[in-house]
This record gives structure tokens, C-alpha cells and sequence, in this order.
């Protein structure tokens, strides 16, 4: 049987090619034969549809040409913070729709977003994951800016690292429902003049639903993975009312519940959210959202990635990894069970997220716009510590406040928006055990102004150019200490740093009929250091009655990065297509050195990314065949190590140079292949298969992950529909259909002196899982 799924594995690989190629050249087929604008899916922010028939052409052909006639209704809010059409949009956007996300059998947006063009995940604390575009790795957490309706949702890093990862922080995405989710829409590569810094990577724009109209939807949904006992489901309703002409009103309330593929794991998500739209008069409206969102999981841990062959003091001074046929059959087993122990591995981690935003918008003529951001946001995590074993106290809690100004005039020729930016951020860390006790309050303010305006000098040519300025300050109070053995220190930590950032853009755009665009792209950016890289361990002292040292400024610069892009997009009869070229070269990427119980952060010398992604999407045979399909390929380097040459055999420092980035996938590709096989009066049956190819990549020791040639995903399904005065939806499949075993994350250890492996953990990725989800809406 293994080998007849190998076979089928391989055989399906090729067909993927095969398709992929195929398609590219009826890309360019229909280019010749017609111009207009063809889409199966509706991107528009606002969902006027309510799922029902009432609102929808029934004839294919006739649904098409109502999307064809104005390309300006689709719009995003990403680029600009201001709605804009599509067609007017020159850079390069991946739009991802509800029914992107629906009825794949998805348990949560990590699982939607594995599967989409050009983006990864890197681990962040105790099992969760980070959003990364464009190779980021460790600086994924930074490097890429996760909005919820345009409010920042990254956490600032105040945690003591306990890895080569570095971070103690992950944005809650995962707490949102995809039934709650409208769109998501992503800038891959830059956004630092609209955004500001941590934008190297790009933005992430999550949408959530915005009714219009009366509705009411209810969904149930089942999952279950193979190997052992783990079955989970979750149940979500949400609707809203018209209270008068000019008040509308919506909630929605969600639960889900998922046992773990390892025995005691466990994850559970209550999702509650209220919005209220008042439309003033014609050209001002007042929207309200405040969400909140409790997570409780059970992490078992990581498994030993290594086998040592060589002791010294029941501490490991020479080790080999293990293969993957013994990795792949503790899969579905605890890493203390493993070892021959029990199955009680602390592993609880909890998180409490509220989010409220107000945002105010009017438009005094039709060339005048104002926009308005206030928002809050809270988040506590409390974290387990599998390194120091009970009585251990490990909370990280952060708040943000902020108010975005923006301002728009448009004229024919001339679009100028001119933006203020304010946020305040306060962070909160404590790790307490029977050993160590570490606390660090952190406190930033920034201030922000920028320009962006875009001149249309013909209607072949038009130039976007904008700039900005940021202004940061940095406070961190806090304690370090430790009372273990023959250690007892306690030292206070109080710090403060101003710091300054500026970024620049420029976009000359050529156009070519209807939607065709060729633009280039230059982009001056930065990253600031989180609060707690303003502070490391001094260097200098001697930590040997101590057991840690005091923490003195760190004097870290922030990373400064130029970025430039090529690309190409258009849309035709049934089909788009975008391509894109980019460099990015960074200088000063930040990096830290965790030695026992010190952290030692600092700036390497100059790293490099180069890559090139393809996307096509195609709606074939009268809408009975869709296709969606994408390629990327990552090449990274360190060109510079640490300035300051270090001695230790480590890839912290001057060892780097000429290696690839730790956590950068070399390549991507998707292929989403969906087939309406029967379709008789109100019915349709549709059968679809999701599949995803994953490059390789090295850890933090330059030790690959995974296999060579990477791993592929396949998930396959089917979604019966009934639609009428209501909806009705059923959807089951299979994912990883094919069982394949790959590592989700890998963090080894290289001794100093000897430069032998001395130590290493991973995580598995999940095995085969079965699911069915109904959605009944009205």
C-alpha cells in the first residue's frame, strides 16, 4: 500500500505540473482573444449576498458579464487604508475570499494560509506560529505586519529568549474564526510608507464580514485525525438586523474544540464579536467593532531530534540526528512517553485577546476623503516552562492604543493621501520559579507622518512617490535574578532610548489595456528593535557566583532595508496572472546569542533576498473547472556577519557570512484544482482537490528540516450546495490525504568549543485528519 501511495503521490505531483503549464499558456490564449475582467469570486469588503440565491444570477454567462462591467467595485483597503479599486491598484496583491476559505476543511487561518500562494509559518513559543512572507525567519514576528480590519495586531517582545528563535511573542490571528473572515489580503514585500516599519516581509490585511443586509447563518463542523483517538468540532452563529435607514447591527459567537494528534493535547477557541454601523448622512460613516477572544491549549512538548553518542556527566557532548522513519513513528505520542516516562508533560498555555476599534470616515466632495483609526487592543498570554520545571509563573500581557488621521484628494491626474500616525504600546513579562525570577516592563511610543501621491501622466504611465518619517521612544523597567545552588543575584533594570526611522517609495507604472499593468518598485524600509533588544546581558561580566548577569543597553541599530521589485499583472476573459522579480538587501538584521542565562542581542553586517513568484487563477468551460496555481522561489544570504569578528563556533556571529537565512523556505508552490461535477436546479455538487509543495529550508545551525526536495500536502474534498431563499452547505474530505510526515520546526544546539551537535528538539507536522462542516444560512 505504500508504495501504491507513493506512486499515486508522484503521479499527482506531475499532473500538477502538467496543469500548471498548461494553464499558464491559456494565460496568455485569452489575452489574445479578449480583455474584460473576469472573476469567480466577490472581494468586495462588504457582504451584500448573505449567501442566498435572491441576489445572484442564476445563468454562469450572466454572472459573468455583471462582474465584467466595472473591475472597479472589487476593492482592497491594505495599500492605502482607503478602499480602492482593484483596477487602480498597481503593485502586486494576493486577494483571498471567503470561498477560498470555506468548505476546505480548514480548522483554523494557519491551515487556510498553508495552503495559499507565497506565505509560511515560523514557530513561535510553545507550539504557536508566526506569519512569514518573503523568507523573513527569525524576524518573521517583526518583519511582517498582521492587521485585523487596519488595526496593528503584533505583539512587542518583552520576553527573555529560551531558544536560538529569540521572540516570546505571536500575533492572535488564529483566534478568529474563518467564518468571521470576509477577505485577507496581502502585500507581499513592503508597505513601510503607509504602515511604517516591520513591513520587509509585508502586510497581512484580515477583513472580517461587514453585512448589509438582515441575515442569519448557522455551522457545524467535525474533525478527526487518523492514528489515534482525536476528534474535535465547532459550532458558530452569527446575524444581523437594519434598525432604521441608517443604524445596522451584527453579532456572531463561535466554539471550537480540537483534541491533539499527541495524547493530553488539546486546543479550545470562544470567539465572540459585536459591530454597529451608523451611516450618518450620504458621505459619513461611523463603524464600531470590538471582538474578543479566549484560547485555551495543551502543548506536549517537543520531541528529541538527535541521539547522542557520547556523554560526559549525563550532559551530551556529541550527537547524530535521528532518521525520519523514527521520527515518523512517535507522531502520534508525547515526547515523555518517548523517553520511556509518562504522558504528564505542563504544557498549558491560555490567551485572552480584546479588540475594539472606531473608525470614522466622510468624504466633503468627491475629490476630498477622511479617514479616522482609533483603536485598543489587549492580549495576556500565560505560558508554560518546560525548561524549569514546576512552580513556574510565565504571563506576558500586552496593550496598544493608537489613532490613525488620513487624508485623500483626488483629482483627475493627481491622487495625494497625507497620514498621522499615533500608538502607544505597554508590555509586561514575568517568568518566576523555585530558580529565576525575571521581570521586564516595556513602554514605546511612536509618531508617525507620511505622504504618498500618485501622478498619471498619460494613460499608459503613471508614478507613485511617498516618504516617512518615525519617531520612537523606548522605556523598559524591570528585574533579573536567580537563586539556585550556588547562584543569588538580583539585578534592576531601567532603560530608555529615542530612535528614529524613515522610509521612501517609488513605483513608476506602465498600463496596458483594459487591466494589464508593468510596474518597478523601489522601497527604503526599516525595522525597529522590539523593547526588550534595547537591553542585553553585559558581555563583560562575570556571571560564575551570579548565574546572570545585569542588563545594560544594548546600543542595537535598527535594521535599515532597500527592496526592488519588477512585476506584472493582468486579468482576462477567465483567467489573471501576476508575476513578480524582487531583491531586498537589509542592513544591520538583528540577532542574539543565548548563553545559559544570558542574551546577548546585536546587528549582523548585511543579508540578501531574492525571489521570484508566479500566480494564475482560471476559471475554465463555463465555470464547471477551476484552477488556482503559484510558484515561488527564495534565494537568501548572509553577505556580512557580526561586525565585531566573534571567536565562538557559532552561527550567531561572523560564521554566517555566506549561508543561507535560518527558517527561509528555498521554494513554494500551490495548486488548487475545483471541478462542479453535477449541477441539477438548486443544486450543485462540486469535487476539488488543495495541494501545496513546501521547499526545504536549515535551522538557526544551518541543519536542514526536512528532505531535500521538501514536502507535499494534499487535501481532497467535496461540497454539495442547496441554495434557494436559503442556503444550505455540506463539505467533507481528507486532509494530507497522502499521511506525510514532515517537521513543523527543528531548534538544535552546536557546542562552542567543539563545533560537535550536542543537542536538538522538533515538532512533527499533523498526519491525515478527516473532516465535514454544514453551514445553513437564510
Amino acid at each position: 500500500m505504500k508504495k501504491i501511495a507513493k506512486n499515486i503521490k508522484r503521479l499527482l505531483c506531475h499532473i500538477a505540473f502538467v496543469i500548471f503549464t498548461i494553464n499558464t499558456q491559456l494565460t496568455f490564449i485569452f489575452a489574445t482573444q479578449s480583455t474584460d475582467f473576469i472573476t469567480n469570486q466577490n472581494t468586495s469588503n462588504t457582504d451584500t449576498t448573505n449567501e442566498t440565491n435572491d441576489t445572484q444570477p442564476n445563468n454562469t454567462q450572466e454572472k459573468q458579464e455583471l462582474q465584467a462591467k466595472d473591475l472597479g467595485k472589487v476593492t482592497v483597503s491594505a495599500t492605502t487604508g482607503f478602499d480602492l479599486p482593484l483596477k487602480e491598484e498597481v503593485k502586486n496583491i494576493i486577494i483571498i475570499d471567503k470561498e477560498d476559505l470555506q468548505d476546505r476543511g480548514y480548522k483554523n487561518l494557519e491551515d487556510a494560509l498553508e495552503k495559499q500562494a507565497f506565505i509560511s509559518f515560523i514557530a513561535g513559543p510553545q507550539g504557536t506560529k508566526n506569519i512569514d512572507i518573503r523568507g523573513q525567519g527569525l524576524d518573521a514576528s517583526r518583519a511582517v505586519k498582521v492587521l485585523v480590519n487596519r488595526v496593528p495586531i503584533n505583539l512587542q517582545d518583552v520576553g527573555n529568549p529560551s531558544s536560538a528563535h529569540g521572540n516570546t511573542s505571536t500575533a492572535p490571528f488564529n483566534h478568529i474564526p474563518i467564518e468571521s473572515i470576509e477577505s485577507i489580503e496581502i502585500i507581499p514585500g513592503g508597505g513601510s510608507v503607509i504602515y511604517g516599519g516591520g513591513t520587509r516581509g509585508g502586510v497581512v490585511n484580515i477583513v472580517t464580514k461587514k453585512p448589509s443586509k438582515d441575515f442569519a447563518r448557522f455551522s457545524l463542523r467535525g474533525l478527526a485525525y487518523e492514528g489515534r483517538s482525536s476528534l474535535g468540532g465547532g459550532v458558530s452563529a452569527d446575524g444581523g438586523k437594519a434598525l432604521g435607514k441608517k443604524l445596522f447591527l451584527s453579532a456572531s459567537a463561535s466554539y471550537d474544540y480540537q483534541s491533539g494528534t499527541r495524547p493530553k493535547e488539546y486546543t479550545h477557541n470562544l470567539y465572540t464579536a459585536l459591530q454597529t454601523i451608523y451611516q450618518i448622512t450620504s458621505n459619513q460613516k461611523l463603524d464600531f467593532n470590538i471582538s474578543y477572544s479566549k484560547m485555551w491549549r495543551y502543548f506536549a512538548g517537543y520531541h528529541s531530534r538527535i541521539n547522542c553518542i557520547n556523554n560526559t556527566g549525563n550532559i551530551c557532548t556529541n550527537a547524530v540526528l535521528r532518521d525520519y522513519d523514527s521520527l515518523k513513528a512517535e507522531r502520534y505520542t508525547s515526547p515523555a512517553s518517548a523517553n520511556g516516562g509518562s504522558e504528564n508533560s505542563s504544557g498549558e498555555v491560555t490567551q485572552d485577546f480584546v479588540q475594539t476599534s472606531l473608525n470614522y470616515n466622510a468624504k466633503s466632495s468627491e475629490s476630498l476623503a477622511f479617514d479616522a483609526l482609533l483603536f485598543y487592543q489587549f492580549s495576556n498570554f500565560l505560558f508554560p516552562s518546560q525548561e524549569l520545571g514546576g512552580d513556574t509563573r510565565n504571563t506576558f500581557n500586552n496593550q496598544s492604543a493608537g489613532l490613525n488621521l488620513k487624508i485623500k484628494h483626488k483629482i483627475p491626474k493627481n491622487t495625494i493621501m497625507l497620514g498621522l500616525d499615533n500608538q502607544i504600546e505597554l508590555s509586561d513579562n514575568l517568568a518566576k520559579s523555585r530558580s529565576t525570577n525575571v521581570r521586564n516592563k516595556g513602554q514605546k511610543y511612536s509618531l508617525s507622518a507620511y505622504f504618498l501621491d500618485t501622478m498619471k501622466f498619460a494613460e499608459w504611465f503613471s508614478l507613485s512617490l511617498g516618504g516617512r518619517g518615525d519617531f520612537s521612544y523606548f522605556m523598559i523597567r524591570g528585574h533579573t535574578g536567580m537563586s539556585f545552588g550556588s547562584y543569588n543575584s538580583y539585578f534592576p533594570i531601567s532603560t530608555s532610548k529615542p530612535q528614529w526611522g524613515y522610509a521612501a517609495e517609488i513605483t513608476p507604472a506602465f498600463h496596458y489595456g483594459d487591466s494589464g499593468v508593468v510596474y518597478l518598485k523601489g522601497e527604503l524600509g526599516y525595522i525597529s528593535p522590539s523593547v526588550r533588544q534595547v537591553i542585553s546581558s553585559d558581555p563583560n561580566y562575570d556571571t560564575t557566583s551570579t548565574g546572570v548577569a545585569p542588563k545594560v543597553p544594548s546600543d542595537i541599530k535598527p535594521e535599515q532595508y532597500f527592496t526592488g521589485e519588477i512585476g506584472v499583472r493582468d486579468y482576462f476573459r477567465t483567467s489573471s496572472f501576476s508575476a513578480s522579480i524582487f531583491y531586498t538587501h537589509t542592513l544591520n538584521e538583528i540577532r542574539h546569542r543565548l548563553n545559559g542565562f544570558t542574551t546577548e542581542y546585536f546587528n549582523i553586517g548585511q543579508t540578501q533576498r531574492l525571489g521570484v513568484e508566479l500566480s494564475g487563477k482560471h476559471s475554465l468551460f463555463g465555470d464547471i473547472l477551476n484552477l488556482s496555481e503559484s510558484v515561488s522561489y527564495l534565494y537568501t544570504n548572509v553577505l556580512k556577519g557580526r561586525e565585531s569578528v566573534s571567536t565562538r563556533r557559532t552561527s550567531t556571529g561572523a560564521f554566517m557570512e555566506g549561508k543561507p537565512i535560518p527558517y527561509a523556505p528555498l521554494f513554494k508552490a500551490t495548486l488548487l484544482a475545483d471541478v462542479r461535477v453535477l449541477q441539477i436546479g438548486n443544486n450543485k455538487l462540486n469535487v476539488w482537490i488543495n495541494n501545496s509543495w513546501q521547499g526545504n529550508q536549515v535551522d538557526f545551525n544551518q541543519i536542514k528540516i526536512n528532505k531535500d526536495i521538501g514536502y507535499i500536502l494534499s487535501d481532497i474534498g467535496i461540497n454539495y450546495t442547496y441554495r434557494d431563499s436559503h442556503t444550505f452547505v455540506l463539505s467533507a474530505g481528507v486532509r494530507n490525504v497522502f499521511d506525510t510526515f514532515y517537521i513543523a520546526y527543528q531548534n538544535t544546539s552546536i557546542s562552542s568549543t567543539s563545533g560537535n551537535l550536542t543537542g536538538g528538539t522538533y515538532l512533527a507536522g499533523a498526519g491525515r485528519s478527516y473532516f465535514i462542516d454544514m453551514r445553513y444560512s437564510f
